[in-house]
């Protein structure tokens, strides 16, 4: 169904649409007081979206795939949404903005020498250029994984 009318009457017609074809069991609300749920909730009735923007929808996304690229890893990642997002404005970056640096030069939450998992008590910012000559100096150029580990038969 598509989000967008042209008026009110319109969005209520498509949740009644809506509710009807995914939830036949329960009641309709009427349109007052579906209009005073909409007004509770934020929603601008008159615009043509009933979408309520999440600003923090890039921040969130960049969390779960630094948190899911350390699980991959192996690798403790004890920081909520809330305290990763606060470290990173606390730092002076707002993971919501866009980030014009390319490669070596952006910037990027690193481990003290690489070892142990992501806490607040564990990481430093740093570039990705910076984290690398870190992670030569101790030995563990290619992110502690032994070259050609991915590869090696399981048994």
């Amino acid at each position: 169904m598509n989000s967008r009318y042209d008026s009110p009457e319109k969005k209520y017609r498509g949740y009644c649409e809506q509710r009807r074809s995914k939830f036949p069991h329960l009641r309709i609300e009427t349109y007052e007081e579906w209009f005073a749920r909409q007004s509770r909730k934020g929603v601008d009735i008159g615009s043509t979206d009933l979408r309520i923007p999440d600003p923090d929808a890039q921040s969130r996304l960049k969390y779960h795939r630094h948190k899911a690229q350390a699980k991959y890893r192996n690798i403790d990642f004890d920081f909520t949404w809330e305290a990763w997002h606060q470290w990173w404005l606390s730092h002076g970056v707002d993971k919501n903005d866009y980030d014009p640096r390319r490669g070596s030069d952006r910037l990027c939450m690193a481990r003290v020498g690489d070892e142990g998992g992501y806490n607040a008590h564990n990481v430093y910012l740093c570039t990705i250029a910076q984290n690398n000559s870190d992670a030569a100096a101790n030995g563990r150029a290619r992110g502690g994984r032994p070259r050609g580990s991915k590869n090696k038969p399981k048994g």
